[in-house]
């Protein structure tokens, strides 16, 4: 039995995860997996429960249960996710540094602030899992995901990340081209929410290529969603796609009257509506075959199959390929080899080996290797902070503000956390 401890097992991520554990199941051959779940609202790890149940029709080996303690979860797991919002202790630390003139965007400074205000929660879980569960591997979801898989490591716990951007960029290609997702391959190379797209096969067939050639096509969809307007327009610039198909920072677009938000809106409702047919018809949550993954009646759809994919590879030993956040090690050529980065990763057992990619051209991802030494400084700082530290971090991208504003804001952010 592998088992998996969700602490903040009330997330409406679950659905799309137990369905990407499904989905693998069914492809792949079925595997004994126990979802360990917690939450400080139990009411709601349970409805997870009753969705597990009814997908468990399909997929026996599927098995999930709440705990009363996070201890109780964490003890003897194989593998560990947090879905925590810490959003109190964010705006805390945003008012005081927005009371001093020093509020600063992403990515930069405002991964720094975020990094800071989930330190606390990490070092009490990294404590937890040297106790009831040291060998297991703790997977980031809170962001910064590669921020907090350093830090994790740094205090003695297994840890890598993942984020939602790549799978995303991979289901919205394969709907603009009409093909299944595994027909999108994606070499790309960066930092959480900052990465850029190497090379890319359509169906094995030069993927910049058909993109340029469609590009007018994809833009007049009914479906085009109007966050990959910006992706679009770097496209051009550069001749690459970012990795991430919403993140731009640090470019920046012209208004654009004619992007239509309307039709995405409700997204929170439309999960929590589909949940609750599920729960009436006793059937798990679908979606219509081939259509736009924004418009999925689960969150983060391509993301839970991953997942899925990622816990098969690791209980079973069979190897995987996902996209995930690990110690570089030389598969970044051109960054530094403590530095974390996001790359395809072969996944097998408890081992995870980054694919080598070469170098990214310094000549548009520049700002992404310095964020990688940023990110890597943030991690260090969480560990033994210091103030010449964090503001050595924040001297890695002097542009974002003034330096008047990056010493407001060393110094009001490490008060806070020193306290």
């Amino acid at each position: 039995m592998f088992k998996v401890a969700y602490i903040g097992g009330g997330s409406m991520f679950l659905p799309s995860i137990i369905n990407g554990i499904s989905d693998t199941m069914k492809k792949k051959g079925a595997l004994d997996v126990c979802l360990s779940l917690y939450d400080i609202h139990r009411d709601r790890a349970e409805r997870m429960c009753r969705y597990a149940d009814i997908v468990r029709n399909e997929c026996p080996t599927l098995k999930a249960g709440t705990t009363a303690t996070r201890e109780e979860a964490l003890e003897n797991a194989d593998l560990v996710f947090v879905s925590v919002a810490l959003y109190d202790r964010l705006r805390e630390i945003n008012q005081a540094l927005s009371a001093v003139n020093a509020n600063m965007p992403e990515p930069g400074p405002g991964d720094v602030a975020e990094a800071v205000a989930v330190a606390p929660f990490y070092k009490d879980l990294a404590k937890d899992m040297k106790q009831y569960c040291p060998s297991a591997t703790h997977i980031s979801l809170v962001n910064p995901t590669d921020v907090i898989a350093l830090f994790m490591n740094m205090m003695g716990v297994k840890a890598v990340g993942i984020c939602v951007e790549v799978e995303g960029l991979r289901g919205a290609l394969a709907y603009y081209f009409r093909v299944p997702e595994e027909a999108i391959e994606i070499i790309h190379a960066g930092v959480n929410h900052n990465g850029w797209t190497l090379d890319l096969k359509i169906n094995g067939q030069d993927g910049y290529k058909l993109l340029h050639e469609k590009l007018p096509e994809i833009e007049k969809d009914i479906d085009f969603h109007p966050g990959n307007y910006g992706i679009m327009r770097i496209f051009e610039l550069t001749g690459h796609l970012l990795s991430s198909g919403y993140h731009t920072p640090p470019f920046y677009f012209e208004p654009k009257n004619n992007l239509d938000w309307s039709r995405w809106e409700g997204k929170r409702e439309s999960y929590e509506k589909a949940l609750e047919s599920a729960f009436q018809t006793k059937k798990p949550i679908t979606d219509r075959p081939m259509g736009h993954p924004e418009h999925s009646l689960v969150n983060y759809p391509g993301t839970g199959k991953a997942i899925g994919r990622l816990i098969r590879a690791m209980a079973t030993g069979e190897k995987d390929l996902v996209s995930l956040q690990v110690i570089n090690n030389g598969a970044v050529s051109n960054f530094p080899d403590n530095s974390c980065v996001e790359v395809p990763t072969f996944v097998k057992g408890k081992g995870f080996t980054p694919q080598n990619v070469g170098e990214l051209p310094e000549w548009f991802g520049g700002i992404t290797r310095q964020l990688a030494i940023q990110r890597r400084m943030m991690a260090e700082y969480l560990v033994n902070p210091s103030l010449d530290l964090l503001k050595r971090s924040l001297s890695a991208l002097p542009i974002l503000a003034s330096v008047e504003k990056h010493l407001r804001f060393a110094e009001t952010l490490h008060n806070i956390y020193s306290e």
